[in-house]
Parts: C-alpha cells; sequence; structure tokens
C-alpha cells in the first residue's frame, strides 16, 4: 500500500514537473523566435562590420595579453596566450559569483598557465594583471562612451541656441 502511495505521488510530481518544463521550454521557444525574427532586420552589412570589430578587438587583447607576459620575461608561445585569451572570455559563464569575477578569473587563468609551463607565482601575477588590463580597457572606453555622449548633448544644445544672422 505504502509503496502504491509513493508510486502516485512520485507519478504525480512527474507530471507536475514535465508541465511546467513545458511551459519553460515553450517560453524560450516563443522568446528565441522573436531574437531571430529581429535579427533578420539587422543588416548584414551591419552585422559583419560588428563581427569583424568584435575580432579585431579580441586580437588587441591578445596583443595585450603576449606583450604583458612577454613584459615579465616569461617565454610563452602565441597559440597557448591565444587559447588562454580565448578561454578566458568564456569565465563570466561560471555559475560563480564574486566582484568583478575577481579572484575566479585569476584562478583558472594561472591553472591555464601553470599548465602550459609558466611557474606559479608568475602564473598567478599574470592572471591578476590581465584581470586588471581587461578592467582598465572597460574602463577606459566607458570613459571615451560618457565623453562622447556628454559632447554629443552639448554640441545639440549649442546647435539649438544658435540664432541665425538675417541679413
Amino acid at each position: 500500500m505504502a509503496v502504491i502511495a509513493a508510486g502516485v505521488i512520485i507519478g504525480f510530481g512527474l507530471i507536475v514537473t514535465l508541465r511546467v518544463v513545458n511551459k519553460i521550454f515553450i517560453s524560450f521557444g516563443r522568446f528565441l523566435k522573436e531574437v531571430l525574427v529581429s535579427l533578420r532586420n539587422l543588416s548584414l552589412g551591419i552585422w559583419c562590420l560588428s563581427f569583424l570589430l568584435a575580432i579585431i578587438s579580441r586580437l588587441v587583447s591578445i596583443i595585450a595579453v603576449y606583450c604583458l607576459i612577454r613584459g615579465a620575461h616569461v617565454s610563452l608561445p602565441l597559440p597557448t596566450v591565444i587559447l588562454v585569451s580565448s578561454l578566458y572570455v568564456f569565465l563570466p559563464l561560471l555559475p560563480v559569483n564574486t566582484l568583478a569575477g575577481l579572484g575566479i578569473s585569476e584562478g583558472i587563468l594561472a591553472l591555464f598557465f601553470v599548465g602550459s609551463g609558466m611557474q606559479k607565482h608568475l602564473a598567478t601575477a599574470a592572471g591578476i594583471q590581465i584581470h586588471l588590463l581587461q578592467l582598465l580597457i572597460a574602463g577606459f572606453l566607458g570613459v571615451i562612451g560618457i565623453v562622447l555622449l556628454q559632447y554629443k548633448r552639448w554640441s545639440a544644445k549649442v546647435s539649438s541656441q544658435v540664432v541665425p544672422l538675417h541679413r
């Protein structure tokens, strides 16, 4: 009797769970369809330009990391730096919450570098420097964006206040 009751409870739980999961997948499917429809309206030229700029951005980041490592007098092959830098991009996907990814990023970068043959203390220092470099680049670009937005607002305000001279 207890086995039948347990089977009914488990069966009911499975049915409820499957319905909830089904609703989630249907909602996600609708969301994905809306995203794809909006992407269809995006110009191919704009998409290609964005892709090219993203690649250039990653290449600049990889070169900066390579120069940073070479500046520490560590001989690490460029393909290794490219691999580690590319894996670094996926670190924010880890389900670990820390302030700006601090600690997790450096630890994983150090793990990658030690696995590539770098000494532990140099790998840890490189991880910290790379993370700080990425934060500085993001902060610098953010300041440039703020300045450009303020300039745009200021120039729009000035141009709206200019009184044309009539002869």
